[in-house]
């Protein structure tokens, strides 16, 4: 994805989520519920094997093991 277009995108994104906090506060209104939760686990995993490599059965790879590319 070209630079311009990230840059476009990532300014969307962050405009309509101002924009969206904007007319949220002009409302007045609060949360319809009471909010309940006390805790919360979040959890960001990044990294890790594609797809791919964990799908895709290669049988093969066990002759090609230690020799050259």
């Amino acid at each position: 994805m070209p630079r311009r277009n990230f840059l476009q995108r990532f300014g969307g994104g962050l405009g309509g989520l101002a924009l969206a906090n904007m007319l949220h506060a002009e409302s007045g209104q609060s949360l319809h519920h009471p909010a309940k939760a006390k805790r919360v686990i979040y959890l960001f995993q990044s990294g890790g094997p594609s797809q791919i490599d964990l799908f895709d059965h290669k049988p093969s790879l066990k002759e090609e093991t230690g020799k050259e590319l």
